[in-house]
């Protein structure tokens, strides 16, 4: 389970790294309600650097994830803003670690 933890927290890291550049082009654009829905999306992620409780970790992916996902896609972005789709490449890469230690809590009951 650690090394899956460790894995996530690069994931994070980077989640982070990229969202501050979000936040960036979102006020240079003077985008408020995209700044809102990132800073919504961003703020809880440095707790989850070295969380152990699993919950959370589910919490962000099954709760926190898709009503970001639901509130970028009800602004309406601008499709050159669409387009650049930051996170994409690091959810996708986030998802099987997520999914697998799911599957190891379920099977062993860790918390």
């Amino acid at each position: 389970m650690i090394e899956l933890l460790d894995e996530l927290q690069k994931l994070y890291i980077r989640l982070l790294h990229t969202g501050l550049i979000e936040i960036k082009t979102a006020s240079e654009l003077d985008q408020k309600e995209w700044l809102k829905a990132e800073i919504n999306f961003l703020h809880n992620i440095p707790s989850l650097l070295n969380e152990t409780n699993i919950q959370r970790h589910r919490y962000f992916w099954e709760k926190e994830r898709p009503y970001y996902l639901e509130r970028i896609e009800e602004l309406n972005l601008d499709e050159e803003i669409r387009i650049m789709s930051f996170y994409d490449n690091i959810l996708q890469e986030m998802e099987p670690l997520m999914l697998k230690m799911f599957r190891q809590e379920n099977q062993t009951g860790d918390k």
